[in-house]
């Protein structure tokens, strides 16, 4: 009886642990982000005021993030892009403005800005960079991407704010599946769907398991602090019909950016 009942007060405590995790309780959420991690300056699940105010919920949360992540507007289609740095500088799939005459960015209050240029564009990685123009009351906060040295574990929870089939500012959480080598990746590829596509050997990926359509091509795949892992980019389906889903590594943006 004894053992039992503690077995029962060990399970509710791992259960309180994982509701504080989401919540953005002050706390331990993975070895790897508590050793490794520098705290995020972005609105997270575990800023300032998240720690200090335990009341915290998690639609409170995205309602901070998703003011950093665009619906990316293009006469040829829609996708999701986010801000990664406060001067005005979002990122998005390379694939959803390419071609494009026209390229408009809308925020999730509705205010619908132009892009000023292009920074920057890495086919191979199906990563763009894009300056967009200063919008009334100026840029929202950026948010943060990890740092290259991150370590992302299978099974880590995440979120996805995006726009699948023009469903703009939609939510959805997920599971990484594992973070995979561009190599191992395309190897995969061929497996699951016998396509080639033209993405460099050398760009890493995050397979996961979040619902993604249409239009979550360039989403933020964000962990419990609020930084971005990954960005989804494509979808593929077996012949069985499995869905597999992947998302390029965000530990490569900082370096891409930087060139």
């Amino acid at each position: 009886a004894i053992a039992q009942r503690n077995l029962g007060e060990v399970e509710k405590a791992n259960s309180d642990l994982k509701r504080a995790r989401i919540l953005g309780y002050d706390g331990e959420i993975t070895p790897t982000q508590v050793t490794k991690q520098p705290a995020s300056t972005s609105p997270s699940m575990n800023n300032t005021n998240a720690s200090q105010n335990t009341s915290v919920a998690l639609p409170d949360v995205v309602k901070q993030l998703e003011r950093g992540v665009v619906t990316v507007q293009t006469d040829l289609g829609v996708g999701t892009g986010f801000l990664i740095d406060n001067s005005g500088i979002i990122t998005t799939n390379h694939h959803v403005v390419e071609g494009a005459q026209e390229i408009k960015v809308q925020f999730g209050n509705g205010l619908v800005v132009e892009v000023d240029g292009m920074l920057g564009a890495y086919p191979g990685y199906d990563i763009v960079f894009l300056k967009i123009k200063l919008p009334k009351g100026g840029y929202p906060k950026a948010l943060s991407l990890v740092q290259p040295n991150h370590v992302i574990e299978k099974a880590q929870e995440i979120y996805v704010i995006g726009a699948p089939n023009g469903n703009e500012f939609s939510f959805v959480k997920g599971y990484v599946v594992k973070a995979r080598s561009g190599a191992e990746t395309i190897s995969a590829w061929k497996r699951i769907d016998r396509v080639n596509f033209n993405y460099d050997v050398n760009c890493p990926w995050i397979e996961h398991d979040t619902r993604v359509d249409s239009g979550n091509s360039g989403s933020p795949l964000m962990d419990a602090s609020g930084n971005v892992l990954a960005m989804h980019t494509l979808s593929l389906r077996s012949v069985k019909n499995v869905p597999y889903r992947y998302a390029v590594d965000g530990r490569v943006f900082g370096e891409l950016l930087a060139k």
